[in-house]
Formats: structure tokens, sequence, C-alpha cells
């Protein structure tokens, strides 16, 4: 397939493509897992306790369950790509850029930036074939809240 087949917008059906970027996710999340960082893991585990201390539970899971995500897919799947995509002349040049940014910005360890910067270019793949950034953010928000929720139920929060 060409660059502009696999970033333009589909007639593939919405929910066909969110199910197929789900599983992708799915997958991309369990390898993040198996080779996650107990380091980076502990460092994120101390900065959400510290602002929970601080700010309290509910305003935490506004920011990473809503404000979090929303600002990410307008910067890492909206206004960063649109950018450099003007500036290489190649959508799929932009989106790696961005997600390779987006990866780094969330790991430890070059293993897990490569993963999530996977799940970054997944985002962008739904983004870009369903020609709206609301299904990324639609499922960025679950992504989100539902390991927040587990973090809260699991005692870590």
């Amino acid at each position: 397939m060409t660059e502009s087949t696999h970033f333009s917008k589909s007639s593939q059906p919405l929910w066909q493509m969110i199910a197929i970027t789900v599983a992708v996710e799915l997958g991309i999340i369990a390898l993040t897992f198996m080779l996650s960082d107990s380091q980076a893991g502990a460092e994120l585990k101390n900065t959400m306790q510290a602002v929970k201390q601080k700010m309290g539970l509910p305003f935490l899971a506004v920011v990473v369950c809503l404000a979090a995500p929303v600002g990410e897919e307008l910067i890492f799947r909206l206004a960063l790509p649109a950018v450099l995509e003007k500036v290489t002349k190649s959508r799929a040049l932009a989106v790696g850029i961005s997600s390779g940014l987006w990866g780094v910005g969330h790991a430890g360890r070059p293993i897990n930036a490569a993963l999530i910067s996977l799940s970054g270019v997944n985002y962008s793949l739904l983004r870009y074939r369903s020609g709206s950034l609301w299904p990324t953010i639609g499922l960025h928000i679950v992504n989100n809240t539902l390991a927040f929720t587990a973090l809260v139920l699991g005692g870590v929060l």
C-alpha cells in the first residue's frame, strides 16, 4: 500500500477501524507490560502519588483521564503532524516523528518508548483513516481511565 492509502480517509466503517485499533493497542499494551521498566514505573507512581497528595484524587483523575488524552491528541495527532507534514512533505514521516516524540515522553527505556511510539502510529492511522480526531480522543480517554482505575483499585493511588 502506498503512503496515501495508509494515511488517508477510508470508506471502511468507523466501528471496524476502532476495533482494529483496539486490537492492535491491546497487543502493544501487553508487550509494554511484559517489557516494563520497574524504575520508570516507580517514578510515575511517585509523581502521581505526590499530585494526589497535594491536589486530591479527583483532580488527578481529571488530569490523567481527560486533560492529558485531549491535550496529547491535539498536540501529537493534530498540530505537530500538520506542521511536520508541511516541513517534510511526507505524512508518514510526520506521523513517525510525532509518534516517536510521544513515545519518548511516555517511557523510561528505549523498548518502552518504541512500543508506545507504535501506539502513537496506531492512533494516527485511526485519526487519518476516520477523518476525525474524536475517535482517537475517545480511545485515549478510555485507555487512561482504565489504567487509572486499575491503579486506584489496586491500591497504588
